[in-house]
């Protein structure tokens, strides 16, 4: 149902961009809001959202298998604008620390 969020959070969804952390692309709970909240991406016009994920397979997968899971999360999310990051969120935070640093300091 359109009308179950407030108009604050529907305007907040559809106006950021949303950066999604700390989830299991398997887990079922994570998916059920996943769906609902694809309506609201694909109305944030010009956005760009950002997913940390992991690799989401067994140790025993080769690395090529791992390539193609990459690349058919990276078609999916694209499909959103939804940019993957792929490691940990530590990493993710590292790496966004470093990032904002040069640009704070003109580089």
């Amino acid at each position: 149902d359109p009308q179950m969020l407030p108009s604050r959070i529907v305007q907040a969804m559809t106006d950021t961009s949303l950066l999604f952390l700390g989830y299991g692309i398997a887990d079922w709970n994570f998916r059920v809001l996943f769906r609902s909240l694809v309506t609201y991406l694909e109305r944030s016009l010009g956005r760009v959202h950002i997913s940390v994920q992991l690799v989401p397979v067994e140790d025993e997968v080769t690395d090529e298998e791992k390539a193609k899971v990459q690349e058919y999360l990276d078609q999916y999310y694209g499909e959103l604008k939804i940019s993957v990051y792929w490691g940990t969120c530590q990493e993710f935070i590292t790496e966004l620390r470093k990032r904002w640093k040069a640009f704070k300091n003109g580089g």
